[in-house]
Protein backbone atom coordinates (compact mmCIF):
# COMPACT_ATOMS: atom_id res chain seq x y z
CA UNK A 1 0.00 0.00 0.00
CA UNK A 2 1.42 3.37 -1.00
CA UNK A 3 1.72 6.35 1.35
CA UNK A 4 -1.04 8.19 -0.54
CA UNK A 5 -3.40 5.28 0.17
CA UNK A 6 -2.40 5.20 3.82
CA UNK A 7 -3.09 8.94 4.13
CA UNK A 8 -6.57 8.41 2.69
CA UNK A 9 -7.39 5.52 5.04
CA UNK A 10 -5.86 6.96 8.20
CA UNK A 11 -7.08 10.53 8.14
CA UNK A 12 -5.98 12.72 11.04
CA UNK A 13 -8.79 13.45 13.51
CA UNK A 14 -8.27 17.20 13.06
CA UNK A 15 -9.55 16.84 9.48
CA UNK A 16 -12.99 15.78 10.74
CA UNK A 17 -13.58 18.64 13.16
CA UNK A 18 -13.94 22.37 13.17
CA UNK A 19 -10.93 23.58 15.10
CA UNK A 20 -12.26 27.02 16.07
CA UNK A 21 -12.38 27.07 19.86
CA UNK A 22 -14.78 29.93 20.56
CA UNK A 23 -18.25 30.58 19.19
CA UNK A 24 -18.51 34.18 20.39
CA UNK A 25 -18.55 37.37 18.37
CA UNK A 26 -16.52 40.47 19.14
CA UNK A 27 -19.71 42.49 19.68
CA UNK A 28 -20.88 40.09 22.40
CA UNK A 29 -17.69 40.06 24.51
CA UNK A 30 -17.79 42.56 27.36
CA UNK A 31 -14.94 41.33 29.52
CA UNK A 32 -11.65 39.44 29.26
CA UNK A 33 -10.03 38.10 32.42
CA UNK A 34 -6.44 36.94 32.07
CA UNK A 35 -3.98 35.16 34.37
CA UNK A 36 -0.37 34.95 33.26
CA UNK A 37 2.91 34.84 35.10
CA UNK A 38 1.16 35.16 38.46
CA UNK A 39 -0.69 38.35 37.51
CA UNK A 40 -4.39 38.84 36.87
CA UNK A 41 -5.94 41.56 34.76
CA UNK A 42 -9.44 42.35 33.58
CA UNK A 43 -10.26 44.19 30.38
CA UNK A 44 -13.75 45.61 30.00
CA UNK A 45 -15.24 46.45 26.64
CA UNK A 46 -17.99 49.04 26.38
CA UNK A 47 -19.22 51.33 23.64
CA UNK A 48 -16.91 54.02 25.03
CA UNK A 49 -13.87 51.74 24.54
CA UNK A 50 -11.64 49.42 26.54
CA UNK A 51 -10.48 49.76 30.14
CA UNK A 52 -8.01 47.61 32.07
CA UNK A 53 -8.23 46.76 35.74
CA UNK A 54 -5.06 45.52 37.34
CA UNK A 55 -2.95 45.87 40.45
CA UNK A 56 -2.17 49.49 39.53
CA UNK A 57 -5.83 50.56 39.18
CA UNK A 58 -8.15 51.17 36.26
CA UNK A 59 -7.10 52.96 33.10
CA UNK A 60 -8.16 53.40 29.49
CA UNK A 61 -6.67 51.10 26.86
CA UNK A 62 -5.98 51.92 23.23
CA UNK A 63 -9.05 50.62 21.35
CA UNK A 64 -7.01 49.09 18.52
CA UNK A 65 -4.89 47.13 21.00
CA UNK A 66 -7.94 45.88 22.90
CA UNK A 67 -9.57 44.86 19.63
CA UNK A 68 -6.37 43.09 18.51
CA UNK A 69 -6.31 41.04 21.71
CA UNK A 70 -9.96 40.09 21.33
CA UNK A 71 -9.37 39.14 17.69
CA UNK A 72 -6.36 36.97 18.63
CA UNK A 73 -8.53 35.10 21.13
CA UNK A 74 -11.60 34.71 18.93
CA UNK A 75 -9.61 33.43 15.95
CA UNK A 76 -7.57 30.93 17.98
CA UNK A 77 -7.78 27.48 16.43
CA UNK A 78 -6.66 24.14 17.77
CA UNK A 79 -3.72 22.43 16.12
CA UNK A 80 -5.19 19.08 17.12
CA UNK A 81 -7.81 17.36 19.28
CA UNK A 82 -6.81 15.13 22.20
CA UNK A 83 -9.74 12.76 22.45
CA UNK A 84 -8.46 10.99 25.55
CA UNK A 85 -7.28 14.16 27.26
CA UNK A 86 -9.15 15.41 30.29
CA UNK A 87 -9.30 19.10 31.18
CA UNK A 88 -8.17 18.17 34.71
CA UNK A 89 -4.91 16.78 33.24
CA UNK A 90 -3.71 20.26 32.20
CA UNK A 91 -1.48 22.07 34.67
CA UNK A 92 -2.21 25.75 34.13
CA UNK A 93 0.51 28.09 32.92
CA UNK A 94 -2.02 30.74 31.95
CA UNK A 95 -5.74 31.22 31.51
CA UNK A 96 -8.10 33.57 29.74
CA UNK A 97 -11.85 33.90 30.30
CA UNK A 98 -14.14 35.69 27.87
CA UNK A 99 -17.50 36.86 29.19
CA UNK A 100 -20.41 37.97 26.98
CA UNK A 101 -23.27 40.42 27.50
CA UNK A 102 -25.58 37.53 28.41
CA UNK A 103 -23.16 36.33 31.09
CA UNK A 104 -22.01 33.29 29.12
CA UNK A 105 -18.31 32.58 29.45
CA UNK A 106 -15.54 30.39 28.13
CA UNK A 107 -12.35 29.71 30.05
CA UNK A 108 -9.24 28.78 28.07
CA UNK A 109 -6.65 27.07 30.26
CA UNK A 110 -3.20 26.80 28.69
CA UNK A 111 -0.61 24.27 29.84
CA UNK A 112 3.18 24.37 29.54
CA UNK A 113 4.74 23.70 26.14
CA UNK A 114 5.19 20.00 25.35
CA UNK A 115 6.41 18.68 22.01
CA UNK A 116 6.19 22.12 20.41
CA UNK A 117 2.54 22.78 21.32
CA UNK A 118 0.55 24.01 24.31
CA UNK A 119 -2.13 21.72 25.73
CA UNK A 120 -5.41 23.58 26.11
CA UNK A 121 -8.70 22.99 27.90
CA UNK A 122 -11.82 24.97 27.04
CA UNK A 123 -14.63 25.11 29.57
CA UNK A 124 -17.72 23.30 28.36
CA UNK A 125 -15.77 20.96 26.08
CA UNK A 126 -15.03 17.36 27.00
CA UNK A 127 -11.81 16.90 25.07
CA UNK A 128 -8.61 18.85 25.32
CA UNK A 129 -6.70 20.38 22.44
CA UNK A 130 -3.26 21.49 21.44
CA UNK A 131 -2.47 24.93 20.06
CA UNK A 132 0.65 26.09 18.27
CA UNK A 133 3.24 27.91 20.34
CA UNK A 134 3.14 30.84 17.90
CA UNK A 135 -0.61 31.29 18.49
CA UNK A 136 -0.09 31.50 22.26
CA UNK A 137 2.84 33.87 21.74
CA UNK A 138 0.52 36.12 19.67
CA UNK A 139 -2.00 36.19 22.52
CA UNK A 140 0.71 36.96 25.10
CA UNK A 141 2.07 39.72 22.84
CA UNK A 142 -1.42 41.19 22.45
CA UNK A 143 -1.91 41.14 26.24
CA UNK A 144 1.49 42.79 26.70
CA UNK A 145 0.69 45.48 24.12
CA UNK A 146 -2.57 46.31 25.90
CA UNK A 147 -0.87 46.72 29.28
Amino acid sequence: MGSADVAKLFVKPRNFFQLALLDMTADDVTRINGRMNGESVTLRHAESGWTMEGPDGVYAVDAAKGDALLDALLTLEAADVNFGGLPSDIIESGAVALITRSGASRLLTFGEVADGVHPLAVSGMQNTFTVDVSDVENIVAAFTAVG
